[in-house]
């Protein structure tokens, strides 16, 4: 059965938000928004420095925060690309090999990100909170445990999927909501129709078939704390949308 296996999607499928061509600027606009700038600017200089050595260019000129990465050690960003590389192939092996020659560098934490993500549903809660805590405040720790939430809903480690949840500072992925929702049903802390509301909208909002809201919604149907009607209204609204695996879930 799916919910009790345990493994996260490989990096490179559509679930995991795999990083491509243009994950720099994608990881720069949430960094961002959190107001991580100075991450963000680190994140843009590897990607733009990255671009260059791989076409066999010098790193272009930057300024500031960008300028100090881009211009200090060439040998870290080919190695960020060769650990980038290696993510989005599922190579555990190698990135682990590649990790310590970054050890000191600004974007050290997401190397580290790399190397846990990519063995995170054979990692142990202690290697993982070891990671949480070693990168307290960072983009990486709150994503890493954003991954970390999805793994724990789907094994169905209610308790520890309830104590990390509280440090989860984005709270920006309706999947863990919802994984959040069934955990609480399932240990007495919440009745069916307390928590109905926030995964019927979060079921209702999905633009890709997920597993945690399909499951809590399962629940709560069941339970008579969701009307028949919302799935028929949420297989409609995707269907109008052209999103057939939602429909069809």
């Amino acid at each position: 059965m799916a919910l009790m296996q345990g493994r996260l999607p490989h990096p490179t499928r559509p679930a995991d938000r795999p990083l491509g061509s243009a994950w720099p600027g994608r990881v720069a606009r949430i960094l961002l928004r959190r107001g991580w700038r100075a991450a963000a600017a680190l994140a843009l200089a590897v990607g733009t420095t990255g671009a260059a050595l791989a076409q066999g260019a010098a790193p272009p000129r930057t300024d500031g925060a960008a300028q100090t990465l881009a211009g200090r050690d060439d040998a870290a960003v080919r190695t960020l690309l060769e650990m980038r590389a290696a993510f989005q192939r599922g190579d555990a092996a190698r990135l682990a090999r590649l990790l310590p020659q970054v050890q000191g560098h600004a974007l050290e934490p997401l190397a580290a990100y790399w190397a846990l993500r990519a063995r995170l549903d054979v990692a142990s809660a202690d290697e993982v909170r070891a990671f949480l805590m070693r990168w307290a405040g960072t983009y990486w720790e709150d994503r890493l445990r954003n991954d970390w939430l999805l793994l724990l809903g789907q094994r169905g480690d209610w308790p520890t999927l309830l104590a990390e949840a509280q440090a989860f500072r984005m709270a920006d992925d309706p999947e863990v909501r919802c994984w959040v929702a069934l955990a609480r049903l399932e240990r007495g802390l919440a009745t069916p129709h307390e928590v109905a509301a926030g995964v019927r909208a979060d079921w209702l909002a999905q633009r890709q078939a997920g597993q945690a809201c399909a499951v809590a919604a399962r629940r709560l149907l069941a339970a008579g704390a969701l009307p028949a009607e919302v799935a028929w209204q949420r297989a409609r609204i995707a269907a109008e949308a052209g999103r057939t695996a939602v429909a069809r879930q």
